[in-house]
């Protein structure tokens, strides 16, 4: 069995320095998205398999995931089927007592051959009394029996009930039991490593960003927060009690660092929105949050005007280095400077230039 380590060599480093493991991203999958991940799986056997195609859902007759040795349209054909369960806790014999007695009663009418492999694949793995159950086909065959009436009578199907008599309790006293097993999370890790899929899950670039949002002409209702409080800044410096927008025209040393803030507050949001359509890139907020730590001493220190409070913070923000995580590693000095404003534009600003 490969280590731990085998699989987390196959990391990107940006990934693995984030304290993100495949084993744990792999939890959060959907049922649907588990499947489709085991069928990727599978492409890393040698001899590859002829075919392998997603079974699951209803009426599947207790097959999710089926891999073809030949030809799967000839009946002869050997198959290994691969149950998957995505539950909240390991896989439990209870959990598949109605799969085992699907794959007994189907298998008895001839719907499908008997497969060469049928194997439990679960992010969660199985309880210890499962593996040790696995271990003793025979116990398999005497559990399920018990367990008939309660997990299988009227489960197998919706049509009708499926007692265990007759000819079907005949097939399943002969049934080969030890064509069931399970795999770890460390042996799928490993396997779907050597798949085209793995760089696509797991080392995935980041999609292309798209140009930053250009700012309106004049300032639009969103914007009033931080614009109040560039003003301010810019009143303060030149001892004026107060400054609107349209008087800023006449102090000209101003309007170009006017501009560029409201430029790079625009940067900021586009890397918002950038970041709500692709949730590898992780949060917004604590982006904010983590800038926020950096300037905060500096935003603090005593200033002659609250200008250079302001080109102080932002200049500090511009030195905060990449942290493990793809947002911090893709924000340009643009996105940290607006930053700074979107902190000065909250309700509560946690950014203000006049004290």
């Amino acid at each position: 069995m490969p280590s731990s380590d085998a699989v987390r060599n196959h990391l990107d480093p940006q990934l693995a320095a984030s304290g993100i493991s495949p084993s744990f991203l792999i939890r959060s999958y959907s049922d649907k998205e588990w499947e489709v991940f085991i069928q990727e799986w599978t492409g890393g056997f040698e001899p590859k398999y002829h075919f392998v195609e997603i079974n699951g859902g209803a009426g599947d007759k207790g097959r999710d995931v089926i891999a073809f040795l030949g030809p799967h349209n000839e009946p002869t054909t050997e198959w290994d089927n691969y149950q998957c369960k995505r539950y909240a806790a390991p896989v439990a014999p209870s959990d598949m007592w109605t799969d085992l007695g699907k794959l007994c009663y189907y298998t008895s009418r001839g719907d499908y051959s008997v497969p060469r492999r049928y194997r439990i694949v679960a992010p969660l793995e199985i309880t210890p009394s499962f593996k040790e159950l696995m271990k003793h086909p025979d116990q398999i065959r005497e559990q399920l029996k018990t367990n008939w009436v309660k997990h299988c009578t009227s489960k197998i199907t919706t049509k009708h009930d499926i007692p265990l008599e007759g000819k079907l309790a005949e097939y399943v006293e002969v049934f080969d039991f030890s064509i069931i097993g399970y795999l770890t999370v460390v042996q799928i890790l490993e396997q779907h490593a050597r798949t085209p899929f793995w760089d696509i899950r797991f080392k995935e670039k980041l999609p292309q960003r798209p140009d930053d949002a250009i700012p309106p002409p004049e300032p639009t209702p969103s914007e009033a927060g931080y614009v109040r409080q560039l003003l301010d800044a810019y009143a303060d410096y030149e001892k004026l009690p107060s400054l609107t927008l349209e008087e800023l025209p006449q102090l000209q040393r101003h309007v170009r660092h006017y501009h560029r803030c409201r430029e790079d507050f625009y940067k900021a949001e586009s890397l918002y929105r950038f970041t709500k359509d692709s949730v590898k890139l992780g949060s917004f907020e604590d982006f904010k949050q983590h800038v926020l730590d950096a300037v905060v001493d500096v935003h603090e220190n005593e200033y002659p005007s609250a200008l250079e409070r302001l080109k102080e913070t932002t200049q500090e923000a511009i030195k905060l280095p990449p942290i493990a995580g793809q947002l911090s590693a893709i924000a340009t000095p643009g996105d940290k400077k607006g930053v700074c404003h979107h902190l000065a534009n909250e309700d509560s600003p946690r950014l203000i230039w006049k004290q």
